[in-house]
């Protein structure tokens, strides 16, 4: 899933840092397609599902 760059988790699918594995736990999330798009009126934000 990630490989250590000095104090940093790296992410495998895109490269991208991060500094603890809870962050790069829910980055790794985003690649996996399962996000939906909010539906309150003028938001339309893309969102993980983190279920």
């Amino acid at each position: 899933m990630s490989s250590s760059n000095g104090d940093h988790l790296q992410c495998e699918e895109c490269g991208v840092a991060l500094s603890c594995a809870y962050s790069l736990k829910r980055h790794v999330q985003l690649h996996s397609g399962s996000t939906y798009v909010c539906d309150f009126p003028g938001c339309g934000k893309t969102l993980v599902n983190y279920l």
